[in-house]
């Protein structure tokens, strides 16, 4: 753990470094720019409008070093759940704090988990465990279906401590386009992305027997394409693909359910 803690000082350093000469040669090439004596009404409008963006860059670069710097966690990996309301976010989450969180009190599973309503989640939630002791911390962010617009803040701070982001959707078929708008405002480009496909379906979906069998049949495998399609098409490289699931088939069955 120490030599590991030494490696993640090491890389905080060399980001720390790379923002400090970029900064530096902002500020160098502004003080170039102002340098330079123009006479010409126009030159000057424009030179002014150089310096203007090139200061808006140097805040922006520090911006980002606070929040690279502070505000990322070095020491464990962070995944973020996002997405739509009830997809099953809280449900996935909650299968994972079963199978890794130590000390777990029986008959307290489940608690996390929404009962349908608009919004369960109206702030973010961290949930620390670790794996054969490598540390990291799922965060369960508001959902993106209800008013979040009173969560707007508490999602963009969510998303910009996560190393990684699932966005999850309770449904099989690729977003709206309402929806697929609102993922691309959240989402940036310095993060990884993947989506979870939550299938759920009514009894009428498991009519053949093949469809009992596995979750990967063809209506999903359909889905599934056009998800990775819009996807692709929404968040370019940083989108690294999908991931089907059946959350509360997963959690159902390992749980010691609480009695509430």
């Amino acid at each position: 753990m120490e030599d590991t803690n030494l490696e993640i000082l090491s890389v905080k350093g060399k980001v720390e470094k790379k923002y400090k000469e970029l900064i530096s040669l902002l500020a160098d090439l502004k003080l170039q720019m102002g340098n330079i004596r123009c006479t010409n009404q126009e030159l000057i409008e424009y030179q002014n409008n150089i310096l203007k963006t090139i200061k808006a860059r140097v805040n922006d670069v520090t911006a980002d070093v606070q929040n690279a710097l502070y505000a990322t966690s070095w020491d464990k990996l962070v995944i973020a759940f996002f997405g739509e309301t009830n997809a099953g976010k809280s449900t996935i989450i909650e299968t994972f704090r079963i199978q890794f969180e130590k000390d777990r009190e029986k008959g307290t599973d489940g608690l996390i988990v929404g009962d349908g309503q608009q919004d369960f989640t109206k702030e973010n939630c961290n949930y620390d465990m670790s794996i054969n002791n490598s540390k990291f911390s799922l965060i369960d962010v508001p959902g993106i279906e209800g008013n979040e617009s009173d969560f707007k803040d508490v999602i963009k701070d969510a998303l910009r401590k996560a190393h990684c982001v699932f966005y999850v959707q309770g449904h099989n078929k690729k977003p709206d386009a309402e929806t697929a708008k609102k993922i691309k405002q959240y989402l940036g480009d310095w993060v990884n992305v993947y989506s979870i496909q939550n299938i759920r379906n009514d009894a009428s979906y498991y009519d053949e027997d093949d469809e009992r069998k596995t979750l990967f049949t063809e209506k999903v495998t359909q889905s599934e394409d056009l998800i990775k399609s819009e996807f692709k098409e929404l968040l370019g490289a940083v989108y690294k693909g999908n991931i089907p699931l059946q959350a509360l088939l997963a959690m159902c069955s390992i749980a010691d359910f609480s009695s509430k």
